[in-house]
């Protein structure tokens, strides 16, 4: 019997096939923690946001340079607000995860194992939306207390309508955030679908409100253009919104083939969002492109279609054509072989 000691350090010597492969230590206890679902790169960006955002609290404090006299204790936090709403808001932009995507495709499967690894992380970038969404919501919150504090205090430092923009903006906030928890993401899927949608809407409009209400002696603050940018990135995917015909085949009650033709080939490896109320639910689909069918979804559940087979669906359109992979394909050029599962129904569809 091999001691217990020995066998976590011991090395493999022997392949499958009878060569001789590299000596390989198994990692030691602490390195495997790390790779515990709650240690994935998505919860390390996330955390990776708010560490950052906690440092740059501590240092403001140590320095002494944010006071309710002065203004600056609400300045300074609203300045952050922005930065950290902009960075979720654009992080999930469809053109700006494309961007990041192709540049993250340009690797080799030549590079070492270790390089293509970490950077077939990028898939994880959600993290940062996530860990911005938080700490802009926690600096809102911080905002309201001091502006409450101040208002206490000092009336004619924070006005009423200050005061009741930020109230609102917060709970609407507070709002979206709870809405978009795990468990309720996983039990109620449309309740975060529209608290989202909506609620990114209303903290919008409250953002200008309130960066309009005390920027009014500066109309060209750096803030107000970069409130600018994140409004035309909420915009420009319903910009772009397309109301197409399909035809649907139904093999089995609970599956669904959808034909889109409306002139847009599909990249490869992509997938397309369809839904048949575009103000309420999205649902992503694995595309086929064909000759005779320029796009082709495979719609595993049959909810979306329903009983009665719908004749039009709502789609994003792009305005051109594009025969270049999608942002997942583009990862594949960092494996020489690679196997890419796909979820299809149970039951035989020809």
């Amino acid at each position: 019997m091999i001691p217990q000691a020995q066998q976590r350090h011991r090395t493999d010597t022997k392949r499958s096939d009878g060569g001789i492969a590299p000596d390989r230590t198994v990692p030691s206890p602490f390195f495997r923690a790390f790779r515990r679902p709650r240690f994935l790169s998505y919860h390390r960006l996330i955390a990776l946001v708010v560490l950052v955002n906690g440092a740059l609290l501590a240092w403001h404090l140590a320095r002494g340079d944010w006071h309710v006299a002065d203004g600056s204790a609400l300045s300074g936090p609203a300045d952050v607000i922005v930065v950290n709403f902009a960075i979720a808001v654009l992080i999930r932009q469809r053109h700006v995860l494309n961007a990041i995507f192709a540049v993250a495709g340009r690797g080799s499967s030549r590079w070492p194992l270790r390089l293509r690894w970490m950077v077939s992380k990028i898939s994880q970038i959600g993290g940062l939306h996530v860990g911005a969404a938080l700490a802009g919501t926690a600096w809102l919150c911080a905002f309201t207390v001091v502006a409450a504090i101040a208002r206490t205090s000092r009336p004619a430092a924070v006005d009423l309508t200050t005061f009741a923009l930020a109230m609102s903006l917060v709970t609407v906030m507070l709002v979206v955030v709870l809405g978009a928890l795990p468990p309720v993401r996983a039990r109620v899927h449309n309740v975060f679908e529209l608290t989202h949608r909506f609620g990114a809407w209303t903290s919008a409009g409250l953002c200008w409100a309130l960066t309009v209400h005390l920027m009014h002696d500066d109309p060209g603050a750096w803030q107000i253009w970069l409130l600018g940018l994140i409004t035309a990135s909420i915009a420009w995917p319903w910009l772009t919104l397309r109301r197409v015909p399909v035809t649907v085949q139904r093999p089995s009650p609970h599956a669904a083939i959808v034909h889109l033709d409306h002139g847009v080939t599909p990249a490869q490896v992509s997938a397309v969002g369809i839904s048949r109320s575009p103000l309420r639910e999205w649902h992503a689909f694995a595309t086929v492109s064909t000759r005779a069918d320029p796009e082709l979804a495979r719609a595993g559940p049959a909810g979306l279609v329903g009983s009665q087979p719908a004749r039009h669906l709502w789609r994003r359109a792009r305005r051109r054509s594009t025969g270049r992979t999608s942002r997942c394909g583009h990862l594949g050029h960092h494996r020489a072989r690679q196997t890419r599962p796909a979820a299809d129904s149970p039951r035989r569809v020809p």
